[in-house]
């Protein structure tokens, strides 16, 4: 069933204002699936589920494998101060030495990366975020995260084995937001890309399309950006990709 859809049946029986803990669960999980960060070639708009009714939780998101709070960061991720949210995530109660908190701040440098954009896009403002809270702060520019996520992919790529199946697709993501500045990559970086989608998102017997259609849009962008971005390439070609 379309997410529209089942948002619509989930809000005609009050079901989203009165939640039981298995509504909650489900709501939670339609929420990271209408992510706006997280879908490429997006057709409908973002239905702002996780940053209305799911904000302010504690632990890990089970379905995602996420933490909630840094959910919360992505599901505001169009408001101007989102950069600042993401550098002053708080990681207390987090295991910071585990494989998937490795995944988690890959995915969160990858969200910097994303909010830039958006900020552009509504401000034309073009770089770091250089303030917040009404103090002076000067993030890392986009050339250097992109090296910083690189360094992380490649570490995950070396402790392949220990990355869960369960929450391996969490790399699709910062490996997609990352490939996509096509500008910056190396011929050496997009070499690593195409190995790293060969050891993490492999084709099953079913051709996983939707692991694969992100690798397509990257090669079409790598290989003729005239001037349009991922999202334009996917637009273009009539398909909707969740990067989860």
């Amino acid at each position: 069933m379309h997410l529209n859809g089942l948002y619509s049946i989930l809000r005609h029986r009050k079901t989203i204002q009165n939640q039981t803990p298995v509504a909650s669960e489900l709501i939670a999980t339609i929420g990271f699936l209408d992510l706006p960060s997280h879908i490429v070639g997006r057709q409908t708009p973002t239905l702002n589920i996780w940053r209305d009714y799911c904000r302010g939780r504690s632990g890990t998101e089970p379905a995602s494998g996420m933490p909630y709070n840094l959910l919360d960061i992505f599901s505001l991720i169009a408001e101007p101060d989102a950069e600042w949210h993401f550098w002053s995530w708080n990681t207390k109660d987090l295991d910071t030495t585990s494989v998937n908190y490795m995944l988690w701040d890959v995915t969160r440098l990858a969200g910097i990366i994303v909010a830039r954009e958006y900020r552009r896009c509504s401000s034309g403002h073009i770089g770091p975020c250089d303030h917040a809270s009404g103090g002076m702060f000067s993030s890392p520019s986009t050339e250097e995260l992109v090296e910083r996520i690189f360094s992380q992919l490649e570490r995950l790529y070396q402790l392949s084995a220990d990355v869960v199946r369960s929450t391996v697709n969490l790399l699709l993501f910062p490996a997609f937001t990352v490939g996509a500045q096509h500008s910056i990559l190396s011929l050496k970086q997009k070499a690593f890309l195409e190995d790293f989608w060969t050891v993490f998102f492999f084709e099953d017997d079913t051709g996983s399309p939707h692991l694969q259609m992100p690798l397509k849009i990257l090669r079409e962008l790598w290989v003729n950006p005239c001037r349009r971005s991922a999202d334009q390439i996917a637009q273009d070609w009539e398909v909707e990709v969740g990067l989860f």
